[in-house]
């Protein structure tokens, strides 16, 4: 059990520190076009919400992983890592490699 928790614990904190809190730390005024403002602060919303939903809805690292899964899939996210992407910020594609190997090595 503790060895779940303390993956779950190493999931989440690489998924803090290389998607979410880069895009929650950003701020508006350090894009220029207001269209891209507008889009940060859309997409700065919906990061926050994924962060809550994985920290608090995902008490297993199995169910980290199979979300992280489904969200780089889903007609949704796929909007949402495309408008990452095109505001220069990571995005859960940017990531997959990196998590699906820190799976892989703690074996969930």
């Amino acid at each position: 059990m503790s060895d779940d928790k303390d993956t779950r614990k190493r999931l989440l904190a690489l998924l803090d520190r290389a998607l979410f809190d880069p895009v929650l730390q950003r701020r508006r005024e350090e894009f220029d076009a207001t269209k891209d403002k507008r889009r940060f602060g859309d997409v700065k919303r919906k990061v926050a919400e994924e962060r809550q939903r994985y920290h608090d809805n995902c008490p297993t690292a199995e169910d980290i992983k199979e979300n992280f899964l489904r969200d780089l899939e889903s007609r949704t996210s796929r909007r949402l890592n495309e408008s990452l992407r095109d505001l220069g910020l990571p995005s859960y594609w940017d990531l997959k490699r990196e998590f699906l190997e820190l799976c892989e090595t703690y074996g969930v």
